[in-house]
């Protein structure tokens, strides 16, 4: 898989803000406020169903209507090596 460096960045910031279980997942909002992406919503969620299709984030609690991810074993993985 070619990682862009906003998913790289996303992953980072999910790892960072203890995303990583279901019951700690963040919403895209959420993510977006902790730093300016310079990026619209619609990037981000592209970047976010890129990285849930290959298995590096996960679909964690709804947060009322708004779901929220986290950073899975895999997604660990590739920051160690990238980092």
């Amino acid at each position: 898989m070619e990682t862009s460096r906003t998913q790289i960045i996303i992953l980072k910031l999910l790892q960072n803000q203890k995303a990583e279980t279901p019951a700690t997942a963040i919403t895209i909002a959420n993510l977006m406020s902790i730093v300016d992406f310079n990026k619209s919503y619609s990037t981000i969620y592209r970047e976010i169903n890129s990285l849930l299709n290959v298995d590096m984030i996960s679909v964690g609690v709804k947060d009322g209507k708004y779901r929220t991810f986290f950073v899975n074993n895999n997604g660990i993985n590739l920051i160690n090596e990238v980092i």
